[in-house]
């Protein structure tokens, strides 16, 4: 059985903006926990990664989310729209299944992919990208995300969006995130005989912020995990590449919630965990670490807004130093793999979750190691700002890798300014 618990961690604001309510069944779209389409089957070991389970046309309109339309009202002007039920792995190497969204575009170019990795930021299934983006829905609306997806759409590119928590919402388990998006990819491309993507597409990859965890495994895996695939580049914005630190930069701030969410999340992926937080939470602190299980984001951000969350437990240097945490935390950073894609990275200078010198760093050992990547440190803007005002920027080089046009070889690293969003 699907479980329903909802949290999300110190990686990104970006995406909720609309209220998101406590989740119940009593209206509305059925929520995934409910609903049979997102149930694990049996037995998918002999299965291969990518293999589509089940399909079926969305049970409502994707919707709209930007200057013309409010958010969640109009549905999108879309050709066709699929939902898949695809076999992936997790993090522990078991077989599992999740669902992918597949959005066709008028007049589509199918044989141009952009894999999109919306930064749900949650602990729960309820708060799937496949599920939120549903007229009707009663999760959170990532309405960043959505804008994002819309400019992708009027170019002409199909949009596929994996809901890459696998089927439990495992929030910052960022192997099965990473896979779940290769494995994506795959299903999309089998989907041909229904959906017409071309069974060689130009693929791309793109995710900011809490959607840069997947994309980047991503590139990190491809080479081991589906050699196979052919991704033209990624482009990757809002990184977080060592948890501690910035869980250690946004304790007590507005984005606190995010910790309780990491810790959510991982341990449906690690049950030593949860084992070792139940030890030295302090009592008076259990209900409260467990609040965001029924909520997307953006509740649990409010709840835990300015919190002290580092003092909930009987030492507030435990979730920095505790040898099973810390060990948890480093399985799921990146910079263990080089990717051999193309990359375009653009950060923050000031970014409130990540220090740029940490950033700086991974990019520095990628180069060291052959890769070929495009940094952009972006200054006078910050962590939110920077996922519109680079929007366009990063669709652009998307593009010209998806049209042929070959990325310069090699590192470039800029200090650039962008001009802020209006």
């Amino acid at each position: 059985m699907l479980r329903r618990l909802g949290l999300r961690l110190a990686v990104s604001l970006v995406a909720t903006r609309c209220t998101a309510q406590q989740l119940t069944s009593g209206q509305g779209v059925t929520l995934p926990s409910n609903d049979a389409f997102y149930l694990v089957p049996d037995a998918l070991d002999q299965v291969k990664p990518g293999t589509i389970l089940r399909h079926r046309a969305p049970p409502q309109p994707i919707v709209a989310c930007g200057p013309v339309a409010a958010c969640g009202e109009t549905p999108l002007d879309l050709e066709a729209s699929h939902q898949i039920l695809y076999r992936t792995t997790d993090s522990n190497g078991n077989a599992t299944a999740t669902v992918l969204t597949v959005l066709v575009p008028r007049h589509a170019d199918m044989a141009k992919v952009v894999s999109y990795q919306v930064a749900e930021n949650s602990a729960n299934i309820d708060c799937a990208p496949s599920y939120v983006s549903l007229l009707g829905h009663q999760g959170g609306r990532p309405v960043v995300d959505l804008q994002t997806a819309q400019t992708v759409l009027d170019k002409g590119f199909v949009v596929i969006l994996p809901d890459f928590l696998g089927p439990n919402g495992a929030f910052l388990a960022n192997r099965l995130a990473g896979q779940a998006t290769l494995d994506g990819v795959r299903a999309a491309i089998n989907s041909a005989p229904f959906t017409g993507i071309s069974q060689k597409p130009a693929v791309t990859l793109w995710g900011y912020s809490g959607g840069s965890h997947p994309t980047l495994w991503a590139a990190e895996l491809q080479p081991a995990y589906a050699p196979e695939l052919a991704i033209a580049g990624a482009a990757v914005g809002g990184l977080v590449p060592n948890i501690p630190t910035s869980i250690a930069k946004i304790n007590g701030q507005p984005s606190a919630g995010l910790i309780a969410t990491a810790l959510v999340g991982l341990m449906k992926q690690y049950q030593e965990l949860g084992g070792i937080v139940a030890q030295h939470v302090l009592p008076g602190y259990r209900d409260k670490l467990s609040y965001p299980r029924h909520h997307c984001a953006e509740v649990t951000l409010a709840e835990f807004h300015n919190q002290d969350i580092l003092a909930m437990f009987d030492d507030r240097n435990f979730l920095l130093t505790n040898p099973t945490v810390t060990d948890i935390f480093a399985r799921n950073q990146v910079g263990k793999q080089t990717p051999r894609i193309p990359l375009l990275v653009y950060c923050a200078i000031d970014d409130i979750f990540t220090p740029i010198g940490v950033t700086d760093s991974l990019l520095d050992g990628y180069c060291a190691a052959g890769a070929n990547a495009e940094y952009h440190r972006v200054e006078a803007v910050g962590h939110s700002d920077l996922a519109l005002v680079g929007a366009p920027k990063a669709l652009a080089w998307l593009a010209d890798r998806m049209n042929g046009t070959k990325s310069q070889a090699g590192c470039q690293r800029n200090t650039v300014q962008w001009p802020r969003a209006n």
